[in-house]
């Protein structure tokens, strides 16, 4: 009886030792793999509260990156604003000494495969001389962009412009620049009867306060 008693009470020890784990498996809780299985308990439990950390931390980084670049966007604008700026002031001033006849001499030439147009210093002004290249050149790149809207010379509407700049956006006109003693020459150049009339019809009109 006593042994029957030791032996029901060993086998309660031993009961409250062991436990049927979720997954079927019986466990002893003295073992190293319920150790294991206490210790996973709370990060698994937690598991959702992380995963919402790293998508609140993801997301907080997201709206930084888009405050970044769009600071860094308007800072680029105001930059390129200035920097327009400055080149409209430079170009107003070459487009006043151009236009100056006692300063600049003008000239525009229908050539049988296009035109020429020269500007010079009236007395070799250094200074003056460095304008007038600048502008030139500053002029070819906007005649190659299929740009001819130089308020110089009239609106949208002025002769021959619109096929100068189809023709240019075609291939079908280039423009060179080099310079000359005293300033610098543009000279327009073309094999097609279209773009020859144009460049006559333009020049014309271009040409006309150099005249007075």
């Amino acid at each position: 009886m006593e042994r029957s008693t030791l032996n029901g009470v060993g086998r309660h020890e031993e009961s409250a030792l062991l436990f049927v784990a979720e997954d079927g498996v019986l466990r002893d809780e003295n073992s190293a793999a319920f150790a294991a299985q206490t210790m996973l308990e709370p990060a698994i439990g937690s598991k959702p509260d992380s995963i919402a950390g790293v998508r609140t931390v993801r997301g907080t980084r997201l709206i930084v990156g888009v405050a970044i670049i769009v600071l860094l966007t308007v800072l680029f604008n105001l930059v390129m604003a200035e920097r327009n700026k400055s080149n409209f002031s430079e170009r107003s001033a070459e487009v006043v000494l151009i236009n100056d006849r006692s300063l600049t001499k003008q000239s525009w030439t229908p050539v049988p495969d296009g035109l020429v147009a020269r500007f010079v210093s009236v007395d070799n002004n250094v200074t003056d001389v460095e304008q007038i290249r600048r502008l030139m050149k500053f002029r070819r790149t906007e005649y190659l962009r299929a740009n001819y809207s130089d308020p110089q010379f009239g609106n949208s509407q002025i002769a021959g412009r619109a096929d100068l700049e189809f023709g240019t956006a075609n291939k079908k006109l280039n423009c060179r620049y080099r310079d000359v003693p005293g300033g610098g020459e543009l000279r327009w150049i073309t094999n097609d009867s279209v773009m020859l009339d144009s460049l006559k019809d333009w020049s014309e009109v271009v040409a006309a306060p150099a005249a007075g």
